[in-house]
């Protein structure tokens, strides 16, 4: 018997890249690869790159998947989210992590209902010298969460012009799975601005509060704040699209596109801000 054929090559039929040692693979690495992966260890794994998709950077999805499967795993990953945000909130507010934490009287039962609301985002603290905002959470955790969403909308809208534009069979449903899998993204993103905004606004309020004088820069260091908030989370987004981009196998080079789908929410924003001034 000959052995299986090694390298890349690409699918007559669809123009989906593939990888010959899939083809002869009897499972595959993820949940919703065809054939199945192992339950335990594919959902495991497949769990893992819905919240951090880089983790499995060199372990690419099969051509072949079940939507359904995917929806499982991404259902879950933002379970996950939702209950981490719930620890956070009262992890924060209970001043577990700092000195600084005041008393928490909200229970459990209603922050794992909610911890999105503003009014988590922060502890008032009190000394000898007057009173602190501590930014836990920014201004709270639905203010990110609104504009990881939108901008995580117009990478969707971007990604699925691209795809519409050099059209190929089944290409819909690998838009549909590169979707999916990067929902949980919005939860990601979201943390990641949180705990950027908890540290910037604290030394805000550390630096401000009792000097006057420290007024005077804030239009610069507000410029400056802005530049080093968008930093981790424009990493973490292109990290995560180039990981469901190229799962797609519908492109040779997935940096253009997903350049594409980090800039283009911004450029609208600006658009938008400029027309409404």
């Amino acid at each position: 018997m000959f052995p299986p054929p090694s390298g890349r090559a690409r699918c007559s039929e669809c123009g989906q890249d593939f990888d010959w040692t899939d083809a002869y693979r009897a499972r595959n690495n993820y949940f919703d690869d065809l054939p199945r992966a192992d339950l335990w260890s594919g959902f495991g794994r497949s769990l893992l790159v819905a919240l951090f998709p880089w983790t499995s950077w060199k372990v690419e999805s099969a051509a072949r998947f079940r939507l359904r499967r995917t929806w499982l795993v991404t259902i879950v990953a933002c379970v996950v989210w939702h209950a981490l945000a719930a620890a956070w909130v009262m992890l924060m507010q209970s001043g577990w992590l700092s000195p600084w934490g005041t008393g928490f009287s909200a229970s459990f039962r209603t922050v794992a209902a909610n911890p999105w609301p503003i009014e988590w985002g922060y502890v008032i603290v009190r000394g000898g010298g007057g009173s602190i905002t501590m930014h836990t959470m920014g201004r709270g955790m639905i203010e990110p969460l609104r504009v990881v969403a939108e901008n995580w909308l117009v990478g969707v809208v971007v990604l699925g012009l691209v795809i519409a534009a050099r059209p190929k069979p089944n290409c819909g449903l690998l838009w549909a799975r590169a979707v999916i899998r990067s929902v949980p993204a919005v939860g990601l993103v979201t943390f990641v601005m949180c705990f950027e905004w908890m540290i910037a606004l604290t030394i805000e309020s550390w630096r401000t509060t009792g000097n006057p004088a420290v007024q005077d820069d804030r239009i610069v260091s507000r410029i400056v704040y802005g530049l080093l908030l968008l930093a981790a989370p424009v990493v973490v987004l292109f990290l995560t699209w180039t990981r469901h981009v190229r799962d797609t196998g519908l492109f040779g080079r997935t940096w253009p596109i997903v350049t594409a789908m980090i800039v283009t929410p911004v450029l609208v924003a600006i658009g938008l801000a400029a027309l409404t001034a």
